[in-house]
């Protein structure tokens, strides 16, 4: 057995994780990825990537989605053969240990809902149900038959509102809101060949509840004519009436475990 703690993947090894990846989804059915971009966790200098082979063959992996002070976002996976045997926890193991050295942040690990045996796996390292996400998703075809003409009709509110890339880095890219020059609010994005995926939107607390929220969000409907896919705390009310009423639908729930 041979554990590997590793600040970047090579191009192998990235082929490795998606092979692994493709089998846990399919196996599980589900749809989740793993991180392979180290420039997410460059802030707090902790490796972000932990790969366990045995034999050479990657049979489990874990790594770091998003980190600050206070949590440490990760997700795993093992090859179905080699569960209930220890090795995933041989990886948090190590992740622990260096989170203890370098940060005091927790490590939450996340899952679908219907990944029983990711649930199953969590409890019996004594992880908790946190909270949940849900994963909402709309086609810019059906976003165009249920927000017909609506940008026109708000441009007369706000003649002056327009959306702007500032951040560009392979993939991923903000966008500001404005009105009036003014930046009233961001969306960042991951950019795929056929759709999107918002993985944070917000409007700045003095310009919220002006409809300004839904204008920004038929703009990026408007710009890149795609599949738009988000998540939102399940808890936000708010935030889930907006995304709703432009039209989208809950397609799966995610569970974060602490």
């Amino acid at each position: 057995m041979n554990i590997l703690i590793l600040s970047q993947l090579c191009d192998t090894q990235i082929k490795e994780i998606s092979s692994l990846v493709n089998i846990c989804n399919n196996f599980d059915n589900i749809m989740l990825n793993f991180p392979t971009d180290s420039t997410l966790n460059d802030t707090l200098n902790i490796s972000p990537f932990y790969l366990l082979y045995i034999n050479n063959e990657l049979i489990s992996i874990l790594g770091i989605n998003y980190i600050n002070n206070e949590i440490c976002e990760s997700i795993g996976f093992t090859k179905p053969a080699y569960r209930q045997k220890g090795y995933f926890k041989l990886l948090l193991n190590k992740l622990y240990l260096e989170l203890d050295i370098l940060s005091t942040a927790d490590i939450v690990l996340y899952c679908p809902s219907n990944a029983y045996s990711s649930i199953k796996a969590l409890d019996a390292l004594c992880y908790n149900n946190w909270y949940s996400e849900y994963i909402l998703q709309l086609s810019y075809s059906q976003f165009t038959v249920t927000n017909p003409n609506y940008i026109q009709k708000q441009v007369l509110n706000y003649p002056d509102f327009y959306i702007k890339e500032i951040e560009l880095h392979s993939n991923e890219a903000v966008y500001h809101a404005y009105v009036n020059n003014i930046t009233i609010g961001q969306c960042n994005i991951i950019i795929n060949k056929d759709n999107l995926y918002i993985f944070s939107f917000e409007i700045y607390e003095p310009m919220r509840n002006k409809g300004l929220g839904k204008l920004f969000l038929c703009k990026i409907f408007d710009y890149f004519k795609k599949t738009i896919t988000l998540q939102v705390n399940s808890q936000n009310i708010a935030a889930y009436t907006l995304y709703t009423n432009i039209g989208f639908k809950c397609v799966d729930e995610q569970i974060y475990y602490i």
